[in-house]
């Protein structure tokens, strides 16, 4: 169809890539999901990235350091 810009032939966004699918749980477990994850933060906002690690896990999956070191 033409004027269409990205998305799948049915309408849909395209499919996202695993960094930004790391990117974006990281975001939102920081942001939004810290306490709810178990995920503490010092009085910086500070958090460990183990800790980090298993509450991006938990969101989106198995997720590794390296991951999250390719999303920072």
């Amino acid at each position: 169809m033409p004027g269409r810009r990205g998305g799948s032939s049915r309408g849909g966004p395209p499919p996202q890539s695993r960094e930004v699918a790391v990117s974006k749980a990281m975001s939102f477990v920081l942001r939004h999901g810290a306490e709810a994850e178990g995920l503490k933060l010092d009085k910086n906002g500070y958090a460990n990235v183990a800790e980090l690690v298993r509450g991006i896990s938990y969101v989106l999956g198995r997720c590794i350091y390296n991951e999250l070191r390719i999303s920072v």
